[in-house]
């Protein structure tokens, strides 16, 4: 998957619409998710794309996107919703596979 096929499918699982998703939001309602999509964009994708790549995805300076990344698993919910949203994209693939 490439990272903005892993964008596509973050919206649609998380139910956040791209502005949303991309823009300033600081609640943790749209962020979490966010750090969620960055870090699976970052580990998931099938070509790993540079932290300052995913900044300019997520118009965010490259170090931002470091935090995201590291904040995943210090989080029990960020790590959960990632758990979940992984399974979600493995099975996907599986789909597409098949």
């Amino acid at each position: 998957m490439t990272p903005h096929e892993i964008l596509r499918h973050g919206i649609k699982f998380f139910n956040i619409d791209e502005r949303t998703i991309l823009g300033d939001f600081r609640h943790r309602d749209f962020a979490y998710p966010r750090h969620v999509i960055i870090k699976a964009m970052r580990v998931y994708s099938r070509i790993e794309p540079s932290y300052p790549r995913l900044g300019q995805i997520f118009n965010r300076d490259h170090t931002t996107i470091i935090s995201a990344v590291k904040a995943v698993p210090e989080c029990p919910v960020r790590s959960q919703m990632y758990d979940e949203f992984i399974a979600h994209l493995e099975a996907l693939e599986m789909r597409v596979a098949a």
